[in-house]
């Protein structure tokens, strides 16, 4: 194996966003398992995001409606956002950067949803109460009635029954002022195999985001380590191919496992390729496959996959 693979493999985050902190709370591999089981066998309800606040951060070309932001959700116990003792319809918030109060500031730009009459009067009276200020040609109000613990998700999104996210934010927040932004969940840099991808063709070290961090590149972060797994795994020529889908997850020592969700049942066959892919994938680096969180703010190191075989080799996607 070239130096250069090595060294991919080494830092290889599976279409999940690295973390460096150790796992001392995690979800378990058989919560992912069965999360796998609740969402693509037994289709059980999937938890919505429509049932959060939105939350933009302070971008100067920012417009306000129900619809920008929503990629970026905040989570709180219902009493954080109590107005007149009653917790306010889901909301759309900004967090911008005061220069008079030196703080991260909460506002609230409008609720997600209502447009009825007495939402439009639960508006005007948090105008009365807290008055209003403009951000970029948008009348907002701040939100000192917010006060509690807060997560921030971004571009969060539902696997296995859970939400997940590449990067988490934790907050404190006292009268819509934002105290403490805790670091320990924030992924504020990708270490993955999808950027040393981008390493590998462009000769620069970058982060991955955006229009970088798609579903291509991501293919050719699967194809790498497909790559490495074949260098590895016994061939076997002249048998029937084969398809499976498999969860890869780490231990508390973050080495890499492999369980086959589908089938169920394996033949002789079957158990003779997995056991080969298994040793394959347990030989790599630990850290192999990364940490995404879910919401609750557990880290969460488990990604399902399809991985076919035709005898020549394994090859691997995305399971959708």
């Amino acid at each position: 194996m070239n130096c250069a693979a090595r060294n991919i493999l080494c830092s290889v985050a599976l279409l999940c966003s690295v973390g460096t902190q150790a796992q001392e709370s995690a979800v378990s591999a058989d919560e992912a398992r069965k999360g796998f089981i609740s969402q693509y066998v037994s289709h059980d309800n999937q938890p919505s995001l429509d049932t959060y606040d939105v939350v933009l951060f302070g971008k100067s070309d920012a417009t306000f409606s129900s619809d920008n932001g929503s990629g970026n959700i905040l989570v709180s116990e219902p009493s954080a956002s109590r107005f007149n003792k009653k917790p306010l319809p889901k909301s759309v918030y900004l967090i911008r950067y005061d220069k008079a109060a030196g703080n991260d500031m909460l506002y609230w730009v409008s609720f997600k949803d209502a447009n009825d009459a007495k939402s439009q009067s639960l508006r005007q009276s948090l105008v009365k109460r807290y008055g209003t200020q403009v951000i970029d040609g948008t009348e907002v109000v701040p939100a000192k009635w917010f006060t509690g613990d807060a997560r921030i998700l971004e571009s969060p999104s539902v696997e296995g029954n859970r939400i997940l996210t590449d990067r988490l934010h934790t907050l404190s927040i006292s009268e819509g002022i934002v105290q403490n932004v805790g670091d320990g969940k924030k992924v504020s840099k990708r270490s993955s195999l999808v950027s040393d991808v981008w390493y590998v063709l462009n000769g620069s070290d970058v982060a991955i985001h955006g229009p970088n961090n798609t579903a291509d590149m991501k293919q050719k972060a699967l194809n790498l380590l497909a790559r490495d797994v074949n260098r590895v795994c016994v061939k076997q020529r002249g048998v029937d191919p084969a398809e499976y889908t498999i969860m890869l997850y780490e231990d508390a020592d973050r080495k890499a496992h492999l369980d086959v969700l589908v089938p169920e049942t394996l033949s002789e066959g079957d158990n003779a390729r997995i056991a080969s892919l298994k040793k394959a994938i347990e030989s790599q680096p630990a850290g192999m496959i990364g940490s995404r969180y879910d919401i609750d703010g557990r880290q969460y190191s488990a990604c399902y996959l399809k991985a076919a075989n035709d005898g020549r080799g394994w090859h691997f996607s995305a399971f959708e």
